[in-house]
């Protein structure tokens, strides 16, 4: 059986730091003490290191719940009292003294534990070096960066009085009708063909005039976060209900256009009927 006789041996028992043995021995008595055998007067005094250790010297704020005949009670109280002035240190070492000489398992168990918690902590740090070695290894990837982009001019031309002809052609097709409400955009989307280096867009109205754009995104590429939207064509009013209106544009990178057609000029809705088709080796839809 282990025994603590001075507060200099405590600090070093077992070769574990008091703070943390008693916290085991604290541990370990909550677990087991239907199974460690005390008498009476062990009990009152067990107690009483705990008191002192958690609440300090005894003062009557401190144990206001004991009455006057409270036996037991007061049997605490006075075990309490006679702890004086103890140090919160010679208040843990009495509590391991009197649960060491109580029961062999304890140091038994607070060795096991005590190890247990030293491999963990040295497995946790290991890991926190590795990664921080594998941190600072790391090549720092390049920032993506927004690139600008040239591109050649978007032509624009119109063929007079072709419009009822246009629209009696591709009419039937649901997929070449669109209808703009009265104060409203509407962007098409058209991507480009790796097959192709132009597109070609034509276009007209069943009444009236409508604004017209053209836009064009690069698709990012590597290291290359994005690039701007280039505006093509102005947004600008087409006189395209009488005449077809038709353009072009050469590209020679990947990418995506955006068709605008503009209403947000007038209170009437407009049905555009367009139609756009790729460069290859001959012009195809």
């Amino acid at each position: 059986m282990s025994t603590i006789t001075s507060k200099k041996e405590v600090k070093t028992i077992w070769d574990i730091p008091l703070e943390s043995l008693y916290s085991l021995v604290t541990d370990f008595y909550k677990k087991e003490k239907d199974t460690i055998v005390l008498d009476y007067e062990q009990k009152i005094r067990l107690l009483a290191f705990f008191k002192q250790e958690k609440l300090g010297p005894f003062s009557s704020d401190k144990d206001s719940d004991t009455g006057y005949f409270d036996v037991v009670g007061s049997h605490r109280r006075k075990a309490w009292i006679s702890l004086r002035d103890m140090s919160n240190e010679e208040a843990r070492q009495g509590l391991i003294k009197l649960l060491d000489a109580a029961t062999p398992r304890l140091k038994d168990y607070a060795l096991q534990r005590w190890r247990e918690e030293q491999r963990q902590l040295e497995k946790e740090n290991c890991q926190d070096q590795r990664e921080e070695k594998i941190t600072q290894s790391a090549p720092t990837p390049p920032k993506p960066v927004a690139m600008k982009s040239v591109l050649a001019p978007a032509a624009l031309w119109c063929t007079p009085k072709a419009a009822r002809d246009f629209i009696s052609q591709i009419s039937t097709s649901p997929d070449h009708r669109v209808e703009v409400g009265p104060g409203e955009a509407l962007t098409i989307q058209v991507p480009t063909s790796t097959k192709a280096s132009a597109i070609f867009w034509e276009f007209v109205t069943e009444k009236e005039d409508i604004g017209f754009g053209l836009r064009y995104q690069r698709s990012p590429g590597e290291g290359v976060a994005t690039y701007p939207v280039d505006q093509l064509l102005p947004v600008t009013k087409r006189d395209c209900s009488e005449d077809l209106i038709l353009g072009s544009h050469q590209y020679m990178t990947q990418g995506t256009y955006m068709l605008q057609f503009d209403n947000s000029h007038c209170t009437s809705c407009k049905i555009v009927y367009y139609k756009v088709f790729y460069q290859t080796s001959t012009p195809s839809q």
